[in-house]
């Protein structure tokens, strides 16, 4: 019997280990809300399984220097060492320039939860991020925006995803700041398919399995300043 390779395995298995949990959790809890938090939970330890120590994983706001707000998030990733807390009682709110990715989780991905994610994402990338030490020579990052700040990945995951051609045509040709994986196995992201074209919809196997492999790889990719958190406190003259 031909065996698979050792991570192809590892894909699968933990493809449907987490899709397992997801079952358990839906045909257990009937009301909407619990269901969802647990959802949440699901991914959120999934992420910190895999993650290294340097990162903390919570749930919360962002918030810049000027005192704006995030909407509230389902899943933060940040680091540890880069990350004052400003408040941390099972919710958090901290500094946008520690936030790595942010994670909304989904039953499905219809039109509204598409926007509501889009929006939500909006709300993190519009804050102010410049409240870091600079340091010349400094190697940028894949998630260094064009301003060369860090710029925080938002990725929504959802249970199931609809017509992905309807959703797409509803954009009118905007761009999609949010990737999109959906358990179904269908991703939405800029790429090029196996004909090298570049299309947005893509078939993905083990879609949990992708998941936990796309996060790790854009934190641990990720390049964060220093915070200058004089900034956010005031306590230098200005």
């Amino acid at each position: 019997m031909k065996h698979s390779p050792p991570m192809q395995e590892y894909q699968k298995n933990l493809n449907e280990r987490v899709l397992a949990d997801i079952k358990f959790a839906q045909s257990l809890i009937r009301h909407n809300g619990e269901r969802g938090r647990v959802l949440e939970l699901t991914f959120q330890k999934l992420l910190e399984r895999h993650l290294p120590e340097a990162y903390g994983v919570t749930t919360g706001f962002a918030i810049d220097q000027k005192g704006d707000l995030s909407k509230q998030l389902d899943i933060i990733v940040y680091s540890k060492s880069h990350c004052p807390f400003f408040f941390n009682e099972g919710i958090s709110v901290l500094p946008v320039e520690a936030v790595i990715l942010a994670v909304e989780v989904k039953s499905k991905l219809d039109t509204r939860e598409f926007q509501d994610v889009r929006r939500k994402a909006r709300s993190v990338i519009d804050l102010d991020r410049s409240a870091v030490i600079a340091k010349p020579g400094e190697p940028s990052s894949p998630m260094n925006a064009n301003d060369g700040l860090h710029m925080p990945l938002i990725l929504g995951v959802s249970l199931e995803s609809v017509d992905t051609t309807k959703l797409l045509a509803a954009q009118s040709g905007e761009v999609i700041e949010p990737v999109f994986i959906s358990m179904d196995g269908r991703c939405l992201m800029r790429g090029a398919g196996p004909d090298r074209k570049i299309k947005w919809v893509h078939q993905i196997d083990d879609p949990a399995a992708s998941f936990v492999l796309f996060s790790t790889m854009m934190v641990t990719q990720s390049i964060l300043r220093p915070i200058d958190v004089t900034k956010y406190l005031k306590v230098m003259p200005s």
